[in-house]
């Protein structure tokens, strides 16, 4: 499933996940502590900005599914690029039409 994600993602992107997501040239996550270590101070603090840049696109996501229905549950099958893209689109879309609104 990664590599079909690594595939989507075009050259010199990556996205934001958590730890459920492996660490990939694609993928940033948050250092994880290992059995009996301890994190560097500056991967606590690379830890607490990844942290409040995810908090804040949470809260992006939500203020946008509150004005669009069709976002709470997007359904598109990822298998091309074009896939990839119709979700994109519908997203800025929606983000466009809220900048209107607001």
């Amino acid at each position: 499933m990664s590599q079909d994600l690594a595939n989507l993602i075009p050259t010199h992107h990556w996205i934001w996940a958590d730890l459920a997501y492996p660490t990939e040239t694609w993928c940033v996550v948050p250092f994880k502590k290992l059995h009996g270590g301890q994190l560097t101070h500056r991967q606590n603090i690379y830890n607490h900005y990844l942290s409040k840049v995810c908090v804040r696109v949470e809260h992006a996501f939500a203020a946008l599914k509150g004005h669009f229905q069709s976002l709470w549950e997007l359904r598109l099958k990822m298998d091309k690029d074009n896939d990839l893209h119709v979700a994109v689109y519908w997203i800025i879309s929606c983000m466009i039409l809220h900048n209107m609104i607001i």
